[in-house]
């Protein structure tokens, strides 16, 4: 399933060893660079680095100067955590929705394979005009965020406590057991 995901900034740590376990500074890049095809740590969704899957390194909004990553049409980009069953992770990346766009996206999957194969954790919609809803155990909840300017979005995962949290804008928007999955429930154990 194809989304619209405009741009972003990555940051996972995980808690227990309060270390550092990836980041990526699109300030690092070219503009014009596309992400997979210069770093080997993303990919997109198909496997298709260089293609128009991939997300490309813009200087026209940053949130620190000079660079985001811009998603759009039919770009599709992932970073596989490859199968982490264990611990706490936060996830902390910034935002931004053009205003007049048609939104975005972001998931987190249990299972990555296939668009057959694959378990979505949740899915977190966002419309153009600063709205947006979150959809676990097929259920949606609807949250405000802000259009035409760098919000913050935080996932706070515990897979030992089995919960997950998502704050977006600095707002919590609300919290959920981490095995469920955006269309139903299960007994997942994996991002």
């Amino acid at each position: 399933m194809k989304k619209v995901l405009p741009f972003i900034l990555f940051l996972i740590v995980p808690c227990l060893m309060m270390a550092q376990s990836f980041s990526d500074n699109f300030d690092s890049y070219k503009a014009g660079d596309q992400l997979a095809k210069t770093n080997f740590r993303w990919s997109t969704w198909n496997g298709m680095p260089g293609t128009d899957e991939d997300g490309v390194i813009s200087n026209q909004y940053a949130a620190s100067a000079p660079n985001s990553l811009e998603i759009k049409g039919s770009s599709d980009v992932i970073y596989n955590f490859e199968e982490l069953n264990y611990g706490r992770y936060l996830i902390s990346f910034k935002y931004f929705i053009p205003t007049g766009s048609n939104g975005g996206y972001f998931n987190c999957l249990h299972e990555y394979g296939n668009a057959e194969t694959s378990i979505w954790a949740f899915e977190c919609f966002f419309h153009g005009n600063g709205t947006g809803y979150l959809k676990i155990n097929n259920e949606e909840y609807n949250f405000t965020a802000v259009a035409n300017e760098w919000f913050p979005v935080l996932l706070d995962i515990n897979i030992d406590d089995d919960s997950v949290a998502l704050t977006i804008n600095d707002k919590f928007v609300k919290g959920w057991p981490f095995h469920y999955a955006a269309d139903g429930t299960g007994l997942y154990d994996k991002l």
